[in-house]
């Protein structure tokens, strides 16, 4: 989002063959048997750098690569330990094992990669533009006017089809029915069980670019251990789902009208809605309109009333938001936080004492009540018709699934051209 609040390039790299930079920790005793042409008769070598297939080779490299930028100068979030912060410069680098992503002024950006290639053997790719789809972590960015485009590439969805042998089947309008399957289940055989977990693994890789699947994707994904006829039925659904919609493209943009000072979290929670009757909470956090993080997660135990999901629904919501805060702290941008949600019960219950008739709650539950009298979160109601968390949280009828999915600005482009 800084990069494109203050319209800075973002180059891409990584680090050749990352793990070999890391030494090994002195009390490490690793000992190798040569290859067959290096041989003698009872040598063996000692390792002295993490090799590939350690155990403990990719922490080690993290640990050696924090300790390399911060002899440059960079610094260490606390809050997010991949994160890296140039204060100079104001610079941000992003390490996701040996992928490296970079954001500075276009002024500065070929000294920051000349201090990382100091003691690192980096290789840096193309920056992202607004001209071509770039490759990263596996999903493909694109730059726009007001921040970045981005989408799974397009064989990613052909393969997922061709494992489900549907890629001539007709696509549905929503990725799941609002109403229970009436026949009788029967478990998969262990084929079709292999097949299922195949699936909804892949399914739960388009979760972070893709909010309309986040929901339907959590629900098939609680039946992986043990799968059924209609689970699989479900699943079928889901992927014509995905045929409709495999050319939507995901826009994060900041909105110029947006408050910069509150982070804008909007939560919501369906009671007792799935099979086991426990409830769903569902989240996005914005930050002047681009979102940043958003979730769908099944509640650890049963809410006995709508009061009690929306509740637990908030307080995951204040502690999402909080990390965030302290993420933003740590580069100096001081922002407050802001809980939105469309339960009357639920926004009344934090700006009291004590759990009220919900005796029975957990005293975790009401943190918020502290947080809201503090003033380190605000809470405040949301119209259910405004509520954008809704599509985390339930299975969404076509018409008010669509209107969601505008409000996300998730926008069906085609295929277009293909990442470099």
């Amino acid at each position: 989002m800084k990069s494109a609040e203050r319209d800075w390039p973002v180059a891409l790299g990584d680090v050749s063959t990352a793990f070999l930079h890391a030494p090994l920790e002195p009390a490490d005793h690793i000992y190798l048997r040569p290859p067959p042409n290096l041989r003698v008769a009872k040598v063996v070598w000692r390792l002295h750098k993490a090799l590939y297939g350690l155990r403990a080779a990719p922490r080690l490299f993290q640990e050696h690569m924090a300790r390399v930028l911060q002899t440059e100068g960079f610094k260490r979030c606390v809050a997010d330990p991949q994160l890296y912060w140039h204060q100079p410069t104001g610079a941000l680098v992003s390490i996701h094992a040996d992928d490296i992503l970079v954001t500075a002024r276009r002024e500065d950006m070929a000294g920051i990669q000349a201090l990382m290639t100091k003691q690192l053997t980096n290789r840096w790719g193309e920056e992202i533009t607004t001209t071509a789809w770039t490759r990263y972590l596996g999903r493909e960015w694109r730059r726009t006017a007001c921040g970045y485009e981005v989408r799974l590439p397009p064989h990613y969805v052909d393969t997922t089809l061709a494992l489900a042998r549907l890629e001539h089947a007709k696509g549905a309008p929503t990725p799941s029915v609002t109403t229970r399957a009436a026949t009788e289940a029967e478990p998969l055989d262990a084929q079709r069980h292999a097949r299922y977990r195949a699936l909804v693994g892949r399914l739960m890789w388009l979760m972070g670019s893709r909010p309309d699947l986040c929901y339907p994707a959590k629900e098939l994904a609680r039946a992986v251990s043990a799968p059924t006829t209609n689970d699989e039925l479900r699943l079928k659904r889901m992927l014509k789902y995905l045929i409709t919609t495999r050319n939507y493209v995901q826009k994060l943009e900041i909105e110029t009208n947006a408050p910069e000072d509150k982070l804008d979290v909007v939560v919501d929670a369906s009671w007792a809605n799935e099979a086991g009757r426990k409830s769903t909470s569902g989240g996005v956090i914005r930050l002047r309109g681009f979102p940043l993080t958003w979730w769908s997660k099944t509640q650890a135990t049963v809410a006995q009333s709508t009061c009690e999901a929306e509740l637990i629904a908030l307080n995951l919501g204040g502690t999402e938001g909080r990390f965030v805060q302290n993420v933003l702290s740590e580069l100096e941008m001081h922002v407050g936080v802001e809980l939105r949600s469309d339960s009357t019960s639920a926004v009344r219950t934090t700006t009291k004492r004590g759990p009220g008739s919900m005796r029975h709650l957990d005293i975790k539950e009401l943190w918020l009540q502290d947080e809201m009298r503090s003033g380190r979160i605000t809470i405040s109601r949301i119209t259910t018709e405004d509520n954008i968390a809704d599509i985390f949280t339930k299975h969404l009828p076509r018409r008010r699934l669509e209107q969601l999915v505008t409000m996300f600005k998730l926008i069906d482009e085609g295929i277009g051209e293909q990442a470099g």
